[in-house]
């Protein structure tokens, strides 16, 4: 096996951070290489590990996504003799696709009259049927 002296190796490895100043007289040069060495391979691998959690964190959520589940779901119950009731929530956008499920008996049969009329963002206004029913409760998704 090849030695190398400290210039040589130096152009060799990439460089993981500022190279050692020179020793001090009467120490040998590749003492003060090796330290240098080790002390930047255990910085690497504190980076990679903290790399390899984040790594970790995304997949969870990819994998989640691909079962279905994401945080883009809440609840709103629309509010009685009114034609309108304001759904607030930080996920709406602009542009974005706002969809319901009726949970109750009265909120499925409320269904066909109810529209968003105005999105803007972090709320929304919905338009429906003016009646007393207090129990029109729709699960709401927010896309976009």
């Amino acid at each position: 096996m090849a030695r190398y002296s400290y210039p040589n190796v130096e152009r060799v490895l990439p460089p993981v951070g500022m190279p050692p100043p020179p020793p001090p007289p009467g120490v040998a040069a590749e003492g003060v290489f090796v330290r240098w060495i080790i002390g930047s391979l255990e910085k690497m691998y504190r980076a990679v590990g903290q790399l390899a959690a984040e790594v970790q964190k995304i997949s969870n959520v990819v994998y989640l996504l691909m079962e279905g589940k994401s945080n883009a779901l809440g609840d709103v119950t629309l509010t009685a003799n009114a034609a309108t009731s304001t759904l607030t929530d930080p996920r709406i956008g602009t542009e974005s696709l706002i969809t319901f499920m009726p949970t109750t008996a009265n909120a499925a049969t409320g269904l066909t009259s109810l529209y968003v009329g105005t999105r803007a963002q972090g709320s929304c206004t919905l338009t429906h049927a003016n009646n007393a029913q207090t129990d029109r409760i729709y699960v709401y998704e927010v896309r976009g």
